[in-house]
């Protein structure tokens, strides 16, 4: 499990820094990892431009293999291994396998 500067969420997936008591907030990070991957366009990060999903505007097609193969290959880029990724009810879910 990773550790970083947690960030949280303040509205429609704006986020600053989690500051408790005067003090930045560390802790696990993998969800954090994740949902950004999940989130960001490739592109988006600079050192690593081939990073990203930009699943917002993938969930609203129908290539739902693609986009389980995508979100694959960025966590695996990103050390994450293997996730048990489907799709029910047009719902996203990831599970660490």
């Amino acid at each position: 499990m990773r550790t970083d500067i947690l960030l949280k969420k303040t509205d429609n997936y704006i986020y600053d820094l989690d500051i408790r008591d005067g003090d930045i907030v560390v802790g696990p990070s993998d969800g954090q990892h994740k949902e950004h991957i999940l989130l960001a366009y490739p592109g988006t990060f600079k050192q690593h431009p081939t990073i990203g999903v930009g699943v917002i505007k993938e969930l609203n097609t129908s290539y739902t293999e693609d986009i389980s193969r995508t979100i694959a290959i960025n966590f695996t880029a990103d050390g994450y291994g293997k996730n048990d990724i489907s799709f029910v009810n047009d719902k996203l879910y990831i599970n660490e396998a």
